[in-house]
């Protein structure tokens, strides 16, 4: 069959020439693995920008207890057994006999006494680069990589073209070096484990990552954005200050962000700026008493569906007046003045609310607009914050009705510390009402979005902006979006309606190291198996959390990252 496009083979590399331009390939044959599974090995060299295949290939074994394997194993354990009466170190076997020695035993009881089956694999991974150098370069950088996990790479050089075939999809390439290569022989679980896909681990084997199993150091998986059945799930994390909540949220939303999901954080104390500014992403600071804040005046954009649509221009009429209850407690009629002033000062720029086919006019309307026609009662009440010490508020909102950025950071301040309660609410309701419809755009463009809360013990205790992130938990899943919510005094979950309405609507449960006080309180409203509850007794003074994943199945882990990566991460404790 003619090659559709040139190529060329050299001893040591293959060259596709395609249409878009050349691509060097080498392939390697990993020819020993460690003990451990080597899941981790896989998502550094991604980490390192490399571009590769992996071909894993596996079949019944056609290893057999023979005489001749018997009169080996028995010459080795001879040798041994002399050497060790007479202490005579030329006896002594060479270190590659005693690890096959090591291994036919291994073998030989696995099939003896445990009735296993035993399997062959190959697995071969291919380099891919655009140049020599660039190959050169990468190759030095796997192979590095592979010899820090335990793994001989073997290049299979002189059969590089089909061994670059042999990992593609199509891969049935003959390769002569199979003919005279000893496959490796294993018990099948120990062969899953190889699978770069993390089969045969806890977790779902999909999704982003939440940690390593203790022991193993195998990757867990789970797929918080859409499960089995089509929905996502929401996550609540709680555990006492300093156990390491905050840091293996960063590490899951990092992990997020390189999977493409968008991300909104709700930033209580300024932890997350440097992953924002190490991502890249935009920091909105409302912490103070003045500065730029969302913009309640915009109307939502077009989403697509009929029944949200025709509420545009209601939302934000309840978003605008939302801000003036909060900031002058008004009551329904003065309400209804604000609300009044709206339709007025739109409809002077030719926005009718019955006129769908206006709302998407260009306007330049301010809050101070709406306030300057609402009556006296409401200006009294709502003076402070457009002519008194809250004025900055408004000055130069941010006007943003789509996400303009992957990874956006609120940067709210403590409600505990500010001003006064209202200063928090407003803050907080213009953030949310924000992200609501933020979430609602990244739907319709097909984008999965990511809610972070972290400090909730702050917020679930405040009537308005508890009721904020209550109502975002519950709805969240509707809008291709998942909420992760954490909380140092997780008995508020259970003992306010606030905390009830999270606590039901989040199927996983992350669970760090608690008081023993509260761990009695948590066997009361969760069913928590054999081991688990001791488990969690004994995460005290750990980075180890123990995750119900939405199927009811637990695990242990620790998030286990790069020291680069984790500079990000650090927090106050």
């Amino acid at each position: 069959m003619q090659a559709v496009v040139p190529v060329k083979e050299d001893f040591d590399h293959f060259l596709w020439l395609g249409q878009s331009g050349a691509a060097y390939h080498k392939t390697f044959r990993l020819a020993a693995w460690p003990p451990q599974g080597i899941e981790v090995m896989w998502i550094e060299m991604m980490r390192a920008d490399l571009m590769f295949r992996v071909k894993s290939a596996f079949w019944p074994s056609v290893f057999q207890v023979t005489g001749g394997l018997r009169r080996k194993i028995n010459r080795l354990e001879t040798n041994l057994e002399m050497s060790t009466q007479e202490g005579d170190t030329n006896a002594l076997p060479r270190d590659d006999e005693l690890r096959d020695y090591r291994k036919i035993l291994t073998l030989r009881n696995a099939m003896l006494y445990q009735h296993e089956t035993l399997t062959d694999e190959e697995t071969f991974v291919t380099l891919s680069s655009p140049d020599k150098e660039t190959l050169a370069a990468d190759c030095n950088k796997f192979l590095d990589i592979a010899n820090s996990y335990g793994v001989l790479a073997v290049a299979v050089n002189g059969e590089q073209a089909p061994g670059a075939l042999f990992t593609t999809l199509m891969g049935k390439a003959k390769l002569k070096v199979l003919e005279h290569w000893n496959r490796w022989t294993m018990v099948p679980k120990r062969a899953a484990a190889i699978i770069p896909r993390g089969v045969g681990f806890a977790g779902d084997g999909q999704g982003v990552y939440v940690g390593h199993i203790l022991g193993t150091k195998s990757p867990v998986q789970l797929d918080l954005l859409a499960g089995k059945d089509g929905f996502a799930s929401n996550a609540v994390i709680f555990g006492m200050t300093g156990s390491g909540k905050s840091y293996w949220m960063k590490a899951i939303l990092y992990d997020m962000y390189t999977k493409g999901v968008w991300i909104i954080i709700f930033d209580i104390d300024g932890e997350y700026r440097s992953l924002c500014e190490n991502l890249g992403g935009l920091w909105i600071d409302l912490s103070g008493e003045s500065g730029r804040f969302p913009d309640p005046c915009l109307i939502p954009g077009v989403t697509g569906l009929a029944d949200e649509d025709s509420t545009r221009y209601s939302r934000m009429r309840s978003a605008i007046g939302r801000v003036f209850t909060l900031m002058g407690d008004l009551n329904d009629l003065e309400l209804t003045s604000v609300e009044k002033a709206v339709a007025k000062v739109y409809g002077q720029a030719g926005i009718i609310e019955h006129k769908p086919e206006t709302w998407d006019k260009p306007h330049s309307i301010t809050m101070r607009q709406i306030y300057d026609e609402c009556d006296e009662t409401v200006k009294t009440k709502c003076w402070r914050g457009f002519e008194g010490g809250l004025s900055g508020y408004f000055s130069d909102p941010i006007k943003m009705d789509t996400q303009p950025n992957r990874l956006v950071v609120f940067h709210l301040g403590n409600p505990d510390i500010v001003s006064s309660p209202k200063v928090a609410a407003i803050k907080f309701s213009m953030a949310i009402d924000t992200s609501w419809e933020w979430l609602r755009q990244n739907r319709k463009l097909g984008r999965n979005t990511v809610v972070d809360s972290d400090e909730g013990q702050r917020t679930i205790t405040k009537p308005v902006i508890g009721n904020y992130f209550a109502n975002l938990m519950t709805t969240i899943r509707k809008w291709n979006g998942v909420m992760l919510f954490a909380t140092n005094t997780p008995s508020q979950l259970w003992t306010t309606d606030l905390g009830n309405q999270i606590w039901g609507n989040t199927p996983v449960k992350v669970i760090f190291a608690l008081e023993s006080d509260q761990i009695d309180k948590l066997t009361k409203v969760i069913t928590l198996p054999a081991g688990v509850e001791t488990a969690i007794r004994k995460q005290f003074g750990t980075h180890i959390a123990c995750i119900r994943d939405r199927g009811g199945h637990w695990v242990q882990v620790r998030v286990d990252i790069p020291p680069e990566e984790a500079a990000l991460y650090k927090t106050r404790g």
